[in-house]
């Protein structure tokens, strides 16, 4: 009986050291965001509306206030424009003229909010569940922007790393982005 107990002993303690759960890689990306003070990377989007798919290279910043500058790296069509998202909206810069714009454009979330949704849900969404995806996981992120319903899903690398996101609006991807040279600075 005791050799059994101490078997079983041995075998809860060993579990207790087995690879880390998705939820708790999930929590850790959240607390390394917000504890951060500067997060930067660059992303690939495509933007799915039905008739089109339109893609566009983004180089991010964001600070620990929220606030993500971006700067246009590709089309070469508007290469070198750049703007600013916040909780507020977002405007872009070019020839020194500034252009408010809203989230929002004939219902659909903008190609640009998409490096901005990404980090917004995985800093506050809801985590909804988490999946093994490869070496790494995919977290399954619940939000809402403007009264609708937003799912956001992120899958990252073996080390912890987004390295591609998701973005399902009134239950229908539109959006989604890879996710390049992440850093938490």
């Amino acid at each position: 009986m005791k050799l059994a107990a101490l078997v079983l002993c041995v075998c809860v303690l060993c579990g207790c050291s087995a690879e880390t759960e998705p939820v708790d890689r999930a929590m850790d990306l959240r607390n390394a965001l917000l504890s951060c003070r500067e997060c930067t990377f660059s992303s690939v989007i495509s933007a799915d509306y039905g008739e089109r798919i339109d893609t566009f290279q983004l180089d991010c910043s964001t600070n620990a206030e929220g606030i993500m500058t971006f700067t246009v790296t590709d089309p070469e069509t508007i290469r070198g424009i750049g703007g600013i998202f916040s909780e507020e909206g977002g405007s872009i810069c070019f020839d020194d003229k500034v252009l408010a714009f809203p989230m929002l454009a004939n219902d659909q979330l903008i190609p640009v909010s998409t490096p901005w949704i990404f980090l917004n849900a995985l800093k506050s969404g809801y985590i909804n569940g988490c999946s093994r995806e490869g070496e790494g996981i995919c977290i399954y992120l619940d939000d809402c922007f403007e009264n609708a319903f937003l799912r956001v899903e992120v899958i990252t690398d073996s080390e912890n790393t987004p390295i591609h996101t998701d973005i399902y609006w009134n239950q229908k991807r539109i959006l989604s982005a890879d996710i390049r040279n992440f850093n938490l600075l």
